[in-house]
């Protein structure tokens, strides 16, 4: 049972059930009947050990030939236990005169299954380790891709932010509140207005640069909710011959100066403030 646990792929499970039946058989045989029957079962029994260490020394052989882990060293220790044991019962009939040696044969059994043994602990051991420093890689990972997921969230949300001026939101607001009264028509002109700017920054996504006639809508509607906002302050003109219109520009390359320009108050030469 022993081998056959060690290498189960090349023992027999059917020889094994049939070694144990007979095994079983013998003990109770043992426990039940008196010394002068049992006795008896002993040469049958010598046979079946015989058979027994036969199929173990297969096993081993098979192994060997399979390039199995410490195989070699196994069976080696098992080769002296069968050649001990041999020498004793040859000397115990008087075939030989060499001595009983059957405790170096144990010693080289042990010793054998002991080295199979301490190299399979190390072998689980270091597989375990393995294991465990590649969870702690994979957590380690994940928690950098959780760090990175969270670093972009907040990218995006600080690029939406400086995309969507705070102060342009709350003013537009404002002015679509105090229009929705006074002129509802020109509240909903408004609405649509930022409806759209709103669209055209979110679906933008930091995709640069973008076409000159997009950039120049988001200018055209930042414009007209302004002009609604400031009144005759503000006269908007927008002009762009259309082999322009497929050119390349920076998205929010014309918001800064909207923005700045929107903050100054009084006029130009006396007149209403134009931007092109």
């Amino acid at each position: 049972m022993f081998i056959h646990a060690l290498f189960p792929r090349e023992a027999v499970r059917l020889i094994l059930r049939l070694f144990q039946s007979a095994a079983a058989v013998f003990v109770l045989v043992v426990l039940t009947f008196p010394d002068y029957i049992f006795v008896q079962t002993l040469y049958p029994y010598y046979l079946l050990a015989f058979l027994g260490l036969i199929h173990a020394a297969l096993v081993l052989v098979r192994a060997v030939c399979r390039k199995r882990e410490a195989s070699v060293c196994f069976l080696a220790g098992f080769t002296v236990f069968i050649i001990t044991a041999g020498n004793d019962i040859l000397y115990a009939n008087r075939l030989l005169q060499t001595g009983y040696i059957l405790p170096v044969g144990i010693l080289a059994l042990v010793v054998s299954h002991s080295f199979l043994l301490v190299l399979k602990f190390f072998r689980a051991y270091a597989s375990l380790q393995e294991n465990r420093l590649l969870k702690m890689e994979i957590m380690e990972q994940r928690l950098n891709e959780e760090k990175a997921l969270i670093l972009a969230e907040k990218a995006t949300l600080e690029m939406l932010r400086y995309q969507l001026n705070p102060h342009f939101l709350f003013n537009s607001l404002a002015s679509i509140r105090g229009a929705v009264i006074r002129d509802p028509h020109i509240a909903r002109d408004m609405i649509t207005n930022l409806a759209e700017f709103c669209r055209l920054i979110l679906s933008h996504k930091g995709k640069d640069p973008s076409p000159l006639r997009e950039v120049l809508e988001l200018s055209r509607l930042y414009l007209n909710i302004e002009k609604v906002r400031l009144g005759d302050y503000l006269s908007v003109s927008i002009h762009m011959e259309s082999a322009l219109a497929d050119r390349s520009a920076p998205f929010f390359c014309f918001s800064l100066c909207h923005e700045n320009s929107s903050g100054q108050k009084g006029t130009v030469q006396g007149g209403p403030r134009e931007r092109y």
